[in-house]
């Protein structure tokens, strides 16, 4: 959280929002902070949450940074153990799948690509897949992006991940309404594979250079802005947006089931 004040600012706005019944919990896409094995690092944060939104719930998918230094151990003792009747642990905890109404949220272990997800895990998400009904509304969420814009560095390449693609994405192509991933620091609407794509790694992490790629299916891009994603049910539709730290909407979209 390099960028202090945004997500404290984050978490104020969706405590408001819980407290008026607007949304049910916050889930955080990974990447705490730049080393995870540091426990100092999440005890001020369950201090921090304490003190600015005591009351909504979170949840996680485990990002790359949060694995430093054995950080996983830290992470999974504050969200690989979450008792909620409405929340499925797979064959770890780092897989979940959370149910709310017909809405269905489904983590992925994905800090760095195809390669993290186990042969257990994979057959647990198929199976967890085809126990929800059609009609209802599926999200997966993951660290690791699948389609985004982004750049080349001394590290590699940070857009249009190919092993994700090929290796997990044909997983839930037919099964999934929405793709919500990190890892990038942008904000970024994508319409791929009769799929959209949703990056969102704007919490407040520092921005990512400008994209010298910008992936095929991009409709709307956003970089050097702090926010967060919202999804709200509006009686037959699915209400999307993309707002600042404080809640102003910056863009949104409605998609139908």
């Amino acid at each position: 959280m390099s960028f202090f004040r945004s997500p404290i600012n984050i978490l104020r706005t969706c405590e408001k929002y819980y407290i008026e019944g607007r949304i049910d919990r916050l889930f955080i896409l990974g990447d705490f902070f730049d080393i995870g094995g540091f426990k100092e690092n999440w005890i001020k944060f369950l201090k921090l949450k304490n003190e600015v939104s005591p009351n909504i719930k979170i949840m996680s998918v485990i990002g790359n940074h949060d694995r430093y230094l054995d950080g996983q151990i830290f992470w999974k003792s504050i969200f690989g153990n979450i008792v909620d009747k409405n929340i499925i642990y797979g064959p770890t905890s780092f897989v979940w799948h959370y149910s709310f109404k017909n809405f269905h949220f489904i983590g992925l272990n994905l800090p760095c690509g195809f390669y993290n997800m186990s042969f257990k895990e994979i057959k647990w998400l198929k199976q967890e897949l085809n126990k929800i009904p059609e009609d209802n509304f599926t999200v997966i969420l993951s660290h690791s992006f699948f389609y985004s814009s982004g750049y080349k560095d001394i590290t590699g390449k940070w857009f249009d991940n190919n092993g994700n693609i090929k290796k997990i994405a044909p997983i839930f192509y037919k099964k999934a309404d929405l793709v919500v991933s990190g890892h990038n620091h942008y904000m970024e609407w994508i319409e791929q594979d009769n799929l959209i794509w949703v990056i969102i790694g704007a919490m407040g992490g520092k921005p990512d250079p400008t994209p010298s790629f910008i992936t095929k299916g991009s409709k709307w891009f956003l970089k050097d802005q702090f926010g967060f994603f919202l999804i709200e049910a509006k009686e037959e539709n699915i209400h999307c947006s993309f707002l600042d730290q404080f809640g102003n909407i910056l863009f949104s979209k409605i998609i139908k089931k």
